[in-house]
């Protein structure tokens, strides 16, 4: 009977443990206004532009090789692609002086997934926090001078990856400094590293992961 009474106790605070954490759960997730919504249609439902996405090769692997475009009907191409499409190798980090909080300062990730991640500069405390929409907390890192020289560290909770970027001080005016993605790290070291043919490029020539593979690109 004793032993009876303490299986009983056991799965009855199971049962509790199990249902608590179903109910936080339920009442704890937010949503992501940043993110893409699909709706069964090519037509994003965050901002109402027509997209499609191709993928033409994944070769797989701890992080995976793999080459697609994307076309988005308000998209403006930052590579040596036509306009309206961008490939799916790398994100792009923009810095602008303006359309933060109170009008200061602001960092855009477009992830070319239908998803934009907007970071605004936090005068209290000297860093990138990411803002009130995104129920994601993506960290942000900056070093170096000034906003156009040095590198931005991304690190991302959902994709388990961090993300190095080197800004573009060639391309850097007063108003807005673009930055490049060099490398793309995992929690288990694996990497994958992009070479750029000039220092102005955004387009990379090549991308490999360390294990012997490497995807080389040559553009018209």
């Amino acid at each position: 009977d004793a032993m009876r009474d303490k299986l009983i106790l056991i799965v009855t605070m199971l049962a509790v443990l199990i249902s608590g954490r179903v109910a936080a759960d339920k009442y704890q997730t937010s949503i992501n206004h940043n993110g893409a919504c699909s709706i069964g249609c090519p037509i994003s439902a965050a901002d109402g532009r027509f997209y499609f996405n191709m993928r033409f090769f994944d070769l797989g692997g701890p992080l995976p090789l793999r080459f697609g475009l994307r076309y988005g009907l308000n998209e403006n191409s930052t590579t040596q692609l036509i306009n309206h499409f961008q490939n799916t190798l790398q994100p792009y980090l923009r810095w602008e002086s303006t359309g933060g909080v109170d009008n200061g300062p602001l960092i855009t990730l477009d992830m070319h997934d239908g998803e934009e991640i907007h970071f605004p500069y936090d005068t209290a405390t000297s860093s990138w926090k990411p803002d009130d929409a995104s129920s994601i907390r993506y960290v942000l890192k900056e070093t170096g001078a000034d906003y156009k020289t040095g590198y931005f560290y991304f690190m991302d909770p959902v994709r388990q990856c961090v993300y190095i970027f080197e800004k573009m001080t060639i391309a850097a005016t007063e108003t807005v400094c673009s930055s490049r993605l060099l490398y793309v790290i995992d929690r288990n070291g694996n990497r994958l590293t992009y070479t750029y043919p000039e220092d102005w490029s955004y387009s990379p020539s090549s991308v490999s992961d360390g294990l012997g593979r490497k995807l080389d690109f040559t553009y018209d």
